[in-house]
C-alpha cells in the first residue's frame, strides 16, 4: 500500500502547528524545530469533498500536521 511507507517517524524541521482535524480549522499545539513525532496514518484534508484540493496530512497523538516537506522531514 502506498501510504504505508510514509508512517513512521518525523522530525520537524520548522516550528509547526498541530490541529484537532485534518483541515486544519482549530489548532491544540504546537512543536519547536527538531522535535521527534510519531506518525500514526496518513489523511487529506476534505477528504470527502470533490469539489476541494485534498492536502496531505499526518495523523500523530492528538491531532493532525501538516506534511509540508519545508516543515517535516522524515528520519531514516
Amino acid at each position: 500500500e502506498i501510504c504505508a511507507c510514509l508512517v513512521g517517524s518525523e522530525m520537524c524541521i520548522r516550528d509547526s502547528n498541530r490541529y484537532s482535524n485534518a483541515n486544519f480549522t482549530k489548532k491544540n499545539g504546537r512543536f519547536k524545530a527538531g522535535t521527534i513525532l510519531k506518525v500514526y496514518h496518513v489523511d487529506y484534508s476534505w477528504g470527502n469533498n470533490f469539489n476541494k484540493r485534498c492536502t496531505l496530512r499526518y495523523r500523530i497523538a492528538g491531532g493532525y500536521i501538516t506534511a509540508n516537506t519545508r516543515y517535516i522531514r522524515p528520519i531514516k
